[in-house]
Formats: C-alpha cells, sequence, structure tokens
C-alpha cells in the first residue's frame, strides 16, 4: 500500500484509530476465547459473528505467522489480514444488516478457508478432499512452519541475506495466494448479494477495495508490517455505507501509480469482481 498517505497529521490520525480498534478487537478475542475455531469449519460464512471471524482469524495466524519471536499481539504474515477484519468490524460492516450479507460471506469464507486448514493440520485428515484455496492456505502454513525457514524481527530490517530475503518474498506470495483464492471463492458465494448492496457501496468494492487488494497481491506486498491497517483507516469509510465524500476520498488515493515497465503493468490488468485470475481452472472432462 503506498506509504506516503500514512505520514504527517493524517497518518497519526489513522494510527491512532488502528490502536484504538485493535485493543477493542482485542478484548473481543479475550471474552470469546471459548470458541472453538475448529468447529466453524463447515459453518454458513455469513452467520459468523465478528468475535468468531476474530477468533479462527487471530489463532490460525498466532500459530503460522512465520515469526515464532514477533513480539505479543502481533500476527507476522497475518497482520494485514487482521487488521482489515478490524477495520471491517469498526466499520459496522460485519454487522447483521441486510445491506452487509455481501461483506459477512466474503469475510467469513475467507475465515471459514483458514478454519478448515487448520483442521487439517490438527487432524491430518481429508487432505485430498479440500478446496483449492484451502490447499493453498496448508501450503502457506507448512512453508511457514518448515525448518527451512524461521524469521524474527531481524527480518523487519532493511539488509537481509540473499537466502532469507527470498524466503521471505516466497512466504509473501504464498499468503497472497492463498488469501486471493479465498476471496475469490467468498466473491463468487457472495455474488447473488452484490446487488442489494447500496450504489455507493457497490462501486466502493468494486471500483477501490477489489481493485487495491489485487494490485497489493500482485505486488507481492508485505502483509506483515502495519501498512494494510493504517491504509484501511486512512483511507477507507469509517462508517457503513459508504458516503459520496468518502467515496470520492478513497478513489484519490486508490493505489494506480505502480512504478513498473509497462509490460509489467499488464499483469494489472483483470482485477475486478470478476477476474478469473484467481479462481481454480476447472477440470475437463476427456
Amino acid at each position: 500500500m503506498p506509504q506516503p498517505f500514512l505520514t504527517g497529521a493524517m497518518g497519526y490520525l489513522a494510527r491512532a484509530s488502528l490502536v484504538r480498534s485493535r485493543a477493542r478487537a482485542s478484548e473481543m478475542v479475550r471474552r470469546a476465547r471459548g470458541e472453538d475455531p475448529l468447529s466453524l469449519a463447515q459453518s454458513d460464512p455469513q452467520a459468523l459473528t465478528p468475535a468468531q471471524r476474530l477468533v479462527a482469524c487471530v489463532r490460525f495466524f498466532d500459530v503460522h505467522s512465520g515469526f515464532p519471536l514477533r513480539p505479543p499481539g502481533r500476527y507476522g504474515f497475518g497482520q494485514g489480514m487482521v487488521d482489515f477484519l478490524t477495520w471491517e468490524i469498526a466499520s459496522a460492516r460485519l454487522e447483521e444488516r441486510r445491506r452487509t450479507a455481501w461483506w459477512r460471506v466474503v469475510s467469513g469464507r475467507l475465515v471459514l478457508d483458514l478454519a478448515a486448514a487448520e483442521t487439517v493440520i490438527v487432524t491430518a485428515e481429508n487432505e485430498d478432499a479440500v478446496e483449492p484455496a484451502v490447499a493453498a492456505w496448508l501450503e502457506y502454513a507448512r512453508f511457514v512452519d518448515g525448518g527451512s525457514f524461521r524469521l524474527d524481527r531481524a527480518a523487519l530490517s532493511t539488509s537481509l541475506p540473499a537466502s532469507l530475503a527470498g524466503s521471505l518474498a516466497k512466504a509473501q506470495r504464498l499468503f497472497w495466494r492463498a488469501h486471493q483464492l479465498s476471496l475469490y471463492r467468498g466473491i463468487e458465494e457472495a455474488e447473488p448479494l452484490h446487488a442489494r448492496l447500496a450504489a455507493l457501496e457497490r462501486r466502493f468494492i468494486d471500483e477501490i477495495v477489489l481493485h487495491n487488494v489485487n494490485c497489493a497481491a500482485l505486488s507481492n506486498d508485505l502483509t506483515y508490517l502495519d501498512s494494510v491497517g493504517l491504509f484501511a483507516f486512512l483511507v477507507y469509510p469509517s462508517g457503513y455505507p459508504t458516503s459520496r465524500s468518502q467515496l470520492a476520498w478513497a478513489r484519490r488515493l486508490r493505489v494506480d501509480d505502480v512504478p513498473l515497465s509497462a509490460s509489467y503493468r499488464k499483469r494489472y490488468d483483470d482485477v475486478g469482481r470478476d477476474s478469473r485470475r484467481w479462481r481454480p481452472v476447472p477440470v475437463q472432462n476427456v
């Protein structure tokens, strides 16, 4: 995500909002500590409570963060996902209102795929029958948990050994692939609900959110820093649904400036709600 917008007075306000929302999210997780995220694997993605979503997300990345020596309350490669979920909760997009169903299904699918992957890891059963998105989360988790990949706070420095930098980039790519497969699985499930969104909310999703997350995934942006959360709390609406002024502000700061060659920019086509880039290729009968 773009960094210049995260400095100065506005960046300070975004950080303050993120810190407050993280504290509320941590308290929500603490109160729901009796929840078993593994029991969620077969749940309805729309019906999950905000606490259930947070518990499943936090517990997965607490175990499979890629950063075993991280400070408390940090979730490694999952930090951006936890922070974005925190913004969804803070902005009322996961409340049980008629016009939030799209958000709840998409968010719920991401969370349930994490729970399904953790179930396979814990039980060592039914791995051959999992969806491609769940298989991708398994691949991510096994890579960051493996003996050849261990990151600590040194990974946040600017001078990494080439081998560690390569492992870091690979882990980030595996995270993004799993995230995007789950995201577009959720988008496909939620498609009948898209038309029920308010008109400006649909534009916010289609023109801003999905564009930005796809560009971040294709650029292999780092998710273990605070930039995803800060960007969401600075640029995205603080309430629901999106207002005209909030849409205009988010559109001004959309991730459009990719400092790469023209040939590389072509990779940023096909990034909308109907993108086929992150959907499994159907198996053809012969």
